[in-house]
């Protein structure tokens, strides 16, 4: 199982650069979890201190004011802001469907600075080169598209953008 769940981690943006004994290192400090269709994570304005990796399902995120922003699936990240700045979250995370996801709480995030430098610096830089993509398709999005639940994955990213942003 390990080994499959390293292999996952190996395909997502956010872990390039780092090898195997690296990514089992992360691996370590994650929570495995687990839930059921309609299960909340976390509600919008819920103190934010983790970052989650859907590894199988679907996450609905949402808030209040707008209703769906995003819906995420396999290998999708979220909550990379709140994981830095512990802000409190701009929007709800449902599942939509048994879902399986690796949480990482800040403070074993933090820990990998002084342990494992070179992992914290890798990630780090991920996780920026991560934000400026989304900031740089924001830019390039029609201003007067606002994606619904019917646009595609990649159209929603706007969206997904500004509500993430302030977590």
């Amino acid at each position: 199982m390990a080994e499959n769940i390293l292999h996952i981690l190996s395909k997502i943006p956010l872990f390039n650069g780092l090898n195997n004994d690296e990514l089992k290192i992360i691996l370590n400090l994650c929570q495995s979890i687990k839930t059921d269709a309609k299960e909340v994570l976390f509600k919008e304005s819920d103190p934010s201190h983790e970052m989650y990796i859907l590894l199988s399902g679907e996450i609905k995120l949402s808030t209040q004011k707008s209703g769906t922003i995003f819906t995420l699936g396999n290998c999708d990240i979220f909550g990379e802001i709140g994981l830095i700045t512990q802000r409190t979250r701009s929007a709800s995370a449902v599942s939509l469907c048994e879902s399986s996801l690796l949480c990482i709480h800040h403070i074993e995030f933090n820990l990998l600075a002084g342990k494992h430098p070179r992992i914290f610096s890798i990630l780090m830089k991920n996780i920026s080169t991560n934000l400026a993509n989304h900031v740089i398709r924001m830019n390039n999005a029609p201003l007067d598209h606002i994606p619904d639940d019917s646009d595609s994955k990649t159209q929603n990213t706007s969206k997904h953008v500004l509500s993430t942003t302030q977590e």
